[in-house]
């Protein structure tokens, strides 16, 4: 689903909250590049885009370049200043760029976005691999684009990839599981303290997959709101689960967290050395420690653990979205 306006929270209408997200236009097939061409994204418009609302953005072209239009590069003019120039004229077009990307940040609602998908190696919208020149034109290194900076300086939290990331399925569940994370968090504040707190029942096995560290002080202020329906520990509870968000994925943190729920709920040592043993058998055979999760958590279901049918670790985005297949995982050259 594409959106032409500003991010919106709601449901999907089954109950489910709806995410949104900011996506390069040419990735959705608008022809919005310095050439007039795309660089349409199958999965993106038809896997990704039937459960999420995507919001296109061009900063070039909304920035009133136009289309076509001279390509432009990242240039360091003085240590530690970059400037947006074009490559054949060298005419300077930081300001228009940036004028465009504080109005935009500015027209989204408040914990309206719950990722990005940016197009790669753009001097606006790469997150990461940008190529910065010096004034002679040498290349110095590769960093962020000018809009994406500004997207992750307004929003550190925000989950952002580019398409080429999308085709690794680390990289690609990673960052769905912290969309929708999001957007389920978002939702449940709606909600108040006891949102909140249903969330955390619900999102605990996850939460502790990302982050174990952190799950003592996140554990504290969810009894606030589960017990006391503390209204002052919500925004903390937001913040603790956003600081989680940004957390790097790895195995040994999804061993850690179910170590944790095994000693809380199971007190059978037995039990726990086989969990764990299938645990570790399923991670250690996995594209990606979130390929394995639903394998993890059906079995364990199955055996002796029903409780576990309450958590969202095994079903971290809705069940009709697949991560992308070598046919339709890369944009069109």
């Amino acid at each position: 689903m594409a959106a032409s306006a500003s991010s919106s929270p709601g449901d999907t209408g089954d109950g489910r909250p709806r995410v949104c997200l900011a996506v390069s236009a040419c990735l959705l097939g608008e022809p919005v590049r310095y050439d007039g061409t795309d660089k349409r994204h199958g999965w993106l418009l038809e896997q990704l885009g039937q459960v999420a609302q995507l919001l296109p953005v061009c900063p070039e072209q909304q920035a009133g370049l136009g289309v076509p239009r001279e390509r432009i590069n990242l240039v360091q003019v003085a240590l530690g200043q970059v400037r947006v120039v074009g490559q054949e004229s060298g005419r300077d077009v930081t300001e228009p760029l940036e004028h465009f990307a504080r109005g935009w940040l500015d027209s989204q609602p408040p914990w309206g976005l719950c990722g990005a998908v940016l197009k790669s190696r753009s001097p606006s919208c790469a997150s990461g691999d940008a190529r910065l020149f010096s004034s002679g034109g040498e290349l110095l290194e590769h960093t962020w684009g000018l809009f994406a900076r500004r997207l992750r300086q307004r929003w550190p939290w925000l989950p952002v990839v580019d398409e080429q990331q999308l085709s690794r399925p680390e990289a690609c569940s990673g960052f769905l599981v912290r969309v929708f994370l999001l957007g389920r968090l978002f939702a449940a504040a709606r909600g108040g303290p006891q949102g909140l707190a249903r969330f955390h029942a619900r999102e605990w096995l996850l939460l502790a997959a990302l982050a174990p560290e952190q799950m003592g002080p996140l554990d504290e202020t969810a009894a606030r709101l589960g017990v006391l329906g503390d209204a002052e520990a919500v925004e903390p509870y937001r913040q603790q689960v956003l600081k989680i968000v940004c957390e790097e994925d790895q195995a040994r943190r999804h061993l850690q967290a179910w170590w944790m729920w095994l000693e809380n709920y199971v007190a059978d040592e037995a039990l726990q050395e086989e969990a764990m043993n299938l645990i570790e058998a399923a991670l250690a055979s996995a594209q990606a420690p979130w390929c394995a999760a639903a394998q993890v958590l059906e079995e364990l279901q199955q055996r002796h653990f029903p409780q576990l049918a309450r958590q969202s670790y095994a079903r971290p985005w809705p069940p009709e979205l697949r991560l992308p297949q070598p046919q339709d995982s890369s944009s069109r050259r």
